[in-house]
């Protein structure tokens, strides 16, 4: 009877990850991603360590780019994803055993994930023969499937998939924002008023995603890992400050500021000064740069150059006050369900709370929040013991980047909105990541 008390929630798990595989590829029956799907299946039915979860979902935003469908309802790391939680869940189920207990942040995690189907299925959304609702389904199974998959046993003694996922992070956001100002050069530039998007076809969600990963390139830039890493992280952050102004966005610059003088404040307290050269030489020509924008702020597009001067006018929110008195009016009115995943707001928690309910809300942001606190406590442990990496990465450095990028994308989450099917596994897989840095050992050399 254990046994199949043990089984059963992961055979139904398993269950509902294919119904909703079979589903998403249906409801977008396009040849690239079927095949994808196909071979999504058949990799992941032979058991796999967990570095290809761990790379893959920070490279989902570049990935997705090149199998979107007509209405981008299907995202092609939604499906990679749900075939891996399909054969993951299958075995636990084929061969079951205790289910080890999630770090506080993954635990919230998992509550808001639980929260949100409730809230998803007693709203006003639709049901199954809705697309959006579906989606917003998938996104929930997914928000809660890949912590639990990245960080499920032994993983969290080993330092590989920190070393993937640092790894894929930094080479996704580069991407993100060299081909942000590639378009802004190439299509944008003397034009029009349009704003870059890159890989995400929209310049809100390129602008959040540099807000929050750019962080963990300058902290490994300011860190003790190897050259390459260091490089890395310098190319990776100097490339997100030049492309956000091309953005437009205001809360992502802002963010990025903040946590830029809360990464150089650390590494002042650390005491270790020399490191601090190379960085200040970089942030005085970005500060020449910042200045010749200030004079000239058509080079960086119509768009930010109109935002400039309403900021310098002391207007900063007129284009969000109408939107959140909305948001909010919605949430008073519907506080417990919400109104359901298509409903909008220009603000991560608003938006949460007027799509899955206040419940949920308040326990995706304390997710967040335990995320934070629990990377920040990780970097301090690791700092004092004998230097942790992985493949000369500085599990420190890592841990206190991953602090900083997740205030940056509570801070750019005030003013822009983003937490939808692309950018939730990116989150969900850097909620196992500070459970994996909270689980490493301060005496392994490599």
């Amino acid at each position: 009877m254990n046994r199949l008390l043990r089984a059963a929630p992961a055979a139904l798990g398993t269950l509902i990850a294919l119904a909703l595989l079979a589903a998403a590829l249906l409801q977008a029956p396009r040849l690239p991603l079927l095949l994808l799907g196909v071979a999504a299946l058949a990799w992941f039915a032979q058991p796999q360590p967990r570095w290809p979860v761990a790379a893959i979902v920070p490279l989902g935003p570049v990935l997705d780019f090149f199998f979107l469908t007509p209405g981008r309802e299907i995202y092609a790391t939604e499906v990679v994803l749900l075939a891996a939680a399909a054969w993951w869940l299958a075995r636990r189920a084929l061969a079951p055993r205790p289910w080890s207990r999630p770090a506080p942040a993954t635990l919230l995690w998992l509550a808001f994930a639980a929260v949100g189907l409730i809230a998803l299925a007693a709203g006003p959304g639709g049901g199954p023969a809705n697309p959006t609702w579906l989606r917003g389904v998938r996104l929930l199974l997914l928000a809660a499937a890949v912590p639990l998959l990245l960080a499920e046993g032994s993983a969290a003694r080993r330092p590989g998939p920190l070393a993937w996922w640092t790894a894929a992070t930094l080479g996704a956001t580069f991407l993100l924002a060299a081909g942000g100002a590639a378009e802004f050069l190439l299509t944008i530039a003397g034009k029009s008023d349009e704003e870059p998007g890159s890989f995400y076809r929209g310049s809100v969600g390129l602008a959040v995603h540099l807000a929050f990963f750019a962080p963990l390139g300058l902290a490994l830039w300011l860190g003790d890992s190897g050259r390459r890493w260091r490089l890395a992280g310098a190319l990776v952050w100097l490339a997100a400050a030049a492309c956000l102004p091309l953005t437009a966005s205001r809360g992502a610059m802002g963010s990025l500021a903040v946590t830029a003088a809360l990464l150089l404040a650390a590494t002042a307290l650390a005491g270790d000064r020399r490191r601090l050269r190379a960085p200040l030489v970089a942030l005085a020509a970005l500060g020449a740069f910042a200045v010749v924008l200030l004079l000239k702020p058509e080079l960086a597009g119509e768009s930010f150059a109109y935002k400039l001067r309403a900021s310098l006018a002391g207007d900063y929110f007129s284009t969000r006050l109408p939107a959140w008195r909305e948001a909010a009016a919605a949430v008073a009115a519907h506080p417990l369900a919400g109104e359901g995943p298509e409903a909008y707001a220009p603000s991560i928690p608003l938006e949460l709370a007027r799509r899955l309910g206040l419940p949920a809300a308040l326990l995706a942001i304390a997710a967040l929040l335990a995320a934070l606190a629990a990377a920040a406590r990780a970097s301090r442990r690791l700092a004092t013991g004998a230097s942790p990496q992985a493949a000369g990465l500085s599990l420190s450095s890592v841990a206190l980047g991953v602090a900083a990028g997740l205030a940056g994308l509570l801070l750019v989450g005030l003013a822009e909105t983003g937490l939808g099917n692309r950018t939730t596994p990116l989150i969900a897989a850097t909620l196992a990541v500070t459970a994996l840095l909270g689980a490493a050992r301060t005496d392994h050399g490599s």
